[in-house]
C-alpha cells in the first residue's frame, strides 16, 4: 500500500476506501507524534516540541482517533517524563477519549511503572486504561496483589482506572525492545553499525533497563524466537539451543540475528513464559478486568501471511473459554463473554455496539463453548481455532459454518 496520508483523519479515511474485514477503532501512538516532531533524537522533549505534539493528538482527535496510547518500556516512549504525558492526558480527557498505556515497568519497579500511570489519571482526570496489566519475570510473587490494591485506592480519591489482561503466560515482544536507548540514536543505519562494533555490543549487555529481566539474567533457555524472515527454520529453538547451534554466546548470537534480519530488524521477536498464570486468574476474579489480544490481525494469506504479531492472534479467544472457563472454572461463560463484548464496548464508550440489542450494530459469533479450542503453537501460530461456527460483521457474514466468507463488512469508527 502507498502511504499518501500524513493526518490522521486521513488515514482514516484511506482506510474507508477499501474493504475491512473487522471494525477499525484507533488510538494515536505516542511514538508516533514523538517521530513526527523529534525524529529520533535522544534527548528530552522541550516545550516547543511538547506543544508541537499536543497541537498534532489534538487534531487527531478532532479527525476521529478514539483515543491516545503509550508503550512507556520502548523506544522512544522510553525517553519521556511525566511531565511531557501530562499534557498529552489533558488534551485526551478534554475529548473525553481513553488514555491506554503499556507501563513503563512491570518486573523489579512495577510499582513505579504503574504508580506513573495512575498519577496521569489522577492529576489529568483522564479515562485510564491499563493495557495487559500482568507483571513480569523479575517482579515479586506480591507484585500483582499489590498493584490492584493501588489501582483500587486509586478509584478511592476519584481516578477512572481500568485495566485488561492477555489470557495466556506467553510474553512476546520485538528483539530490539532489549537493547539500551543509546543504541537507537540516528535510526536504523546508526542501530546495525553499532551492533557490529565488537566494542558497542558489550555495553549493550549492560543494559540496565532491559524489556526483558530474562536478558540480563540469561535465562537464554526461557526464550524462544518467535518471528524471522532470515532464520525461519530457527523459530521455536531456544537462545540456548541457538547460541548451541551456531557455536557462540547466546547474547552474540541474538544480536547477530538482528544483523542478519537487515531493515527488518525490528521485526525480529521472541517469547517467554514471563507471565504468572496465577496473576492471570487473580485479575480474571476482578469484575472489571476486560481480556484483551494485544496483537496485530492478520490473514493467513496476502501480502501478509508470513508475519505475525503474537502467539495470541489466533487462539486467543478460544483459550479464555478453553482454559479459563471449560477447564479451570475461574470466571462463567456469561461473564466471560461480556469481558469481550459488553465491558470493552462501555468502556470505549461505544453506544451501539457490545450487546445483542435491537438498534445496536450486529457483530455476532456463535461458537461452541464444547469445543472451542486454541490450537496456534509456536512453530504454527496463525492456526484458526476449533468451535467457531458462525461470525457477524455488521449484520454480515465474515464466517458461515466455520468457512471465510468473501464478504468484508468492517467500518472505521470515529
Amino acid at each position: 500500500m502507498k502511504i499518501t496520508w500524513k493526518t490522521f483523519g486521513e488515514y482514516l479515511s484511506r482506510l474507508e476506501q477499501q474493504d475491512l474485514g473487522l471494525n477499525v477503532m484507533a488510538l494515536v501512538g505516542h511514538g508516533a507524534l514523538r517521530r513526527a516532531v523529534m525524529d529520533e533524537e535522544l534527548r528530552p522533549a522541550t516545550d516547543e516540541d511538547i506543544k508541537k505534539m499536543v497541537l498534532l493528538l489534538e487534531n487527531s482527535l478532532e479527525e476521529g482517533a478514539s483515543g491516545f496510547s503509550t508503550g512507556l518500556e520502548y523506544w522512544p516512549g522510553i525517553t519521556s517524563t511525566p511531565e511531557e504525558l501530562i499534557p498529552f492526558c489533558e488534551v485526551t480527557r478534554h475529548h473525553n477519549a481513553i488514555y491506554a498505556t503499556h507501563v513503563r515497568n512491570r518486573d523489579m519497579y512495577y510499582d513505579l511503572g504503574f504508580s506513573e500511570g495512575l498519577a496521569m489519571a489522577r492529576n489529568s482526570g483522564v479515562r485510564l486504561q491499563i493495557s495487559h496489566i500482568q507483571p513480569k519475570f523479575g517482579a515479586p510473587p506480591h507484585a500483582m496483589e499489590h498493584t490492584l490494591e493501588m489501582i483500587n485506592w486509586a478509584r478511592e480519591v476519584g481516578a477512572d482506572v481500568a485495566f485488561d489482561i492477555i489470557p495466556h503466560d506467553w510474553n512476546h515482544t520485538r528483539l530490539t525492545a532489549s537493547l539500551p536507548t543509546w543504541a537507537f540514536e540516528g535510526g536504523l543505519e546508526k542501530l546495525m553499525a553499532r551492533l557490529k562494533n565488537p566494542d558497542d555490543r558489550e555495553k549493550m549487555k549492560q543494559n540496565p533497563k532491559p524489556v526483558w529481566q530474562l536478558v540480563p539474567a540469561r535465562k537464554w533457555n526461557k526464550i524462544k524466537l518467535l518471528r524471522s524472515k532470515k532464520n525461519h527454520h530457527l523459530i521455536g529453538l531456544t537462545f540456548q539451543q541457538i547460541g548451541k547451534e551456531r557455536g557462540k554466546d547466546p547474547y552474540d548470537a541474538y544480536f547477530d540475528l538482528l544483523l542478519e534480519e537487515g531493515e527488518d530488524l525490528h521485526g525480529l521477536m521472541w517469547t517467554s513464559h514471563a507471565f504468572s498464570e496465577a496473576d492471570i486468574q487473580l485479575c480474571l476474579q476482578q469484575p472489571g478486568c476486560i481480556v484483551a489480544s494485544d496483537t496485530m490481525a492478520l490473514a493467513p494469506y496476502g501480502a501478509l501471511k508470513d508475519t505475525i504479531g503474537s502467539l495470541s492472534g489466533y487462539g486467543w479467544i478460544a483459550r479464555l473459554f478453553q482454559h479459563y472457563v471449560r477447564e479451570k472454572s475461574i470466571i462463567s461463560l456469561e461473564d466471560a463473554v461480556h469481558r469481550v463484548t459488553g465491558l470493552p464496548a462501555e468502556r470505549l464508550d461505544l453506544k451501539d455496539r457490545g450487546y445483542v440489542r435491537p438498534g445496536y450494530m450486529a457483530d455476532i459469533t456463535i461458537f461452541d463453548p464444547g469445543t472451542i479450542t486454541d490450537r496456534s503453537t509456536i512453530t504454527e501460530p496463525c492456526v484458526h481455532p476449533t468451535g467457531i461456527v458462525h461470525v457477524l460483521v455488521n449484520g454480515n457474514f465474515a464466517i458461515k459454518n466455520a468457512e471465510r466468507m468473501e464478504t468484508n463488512a468492517g467500518h472505521v469508527i470515529r
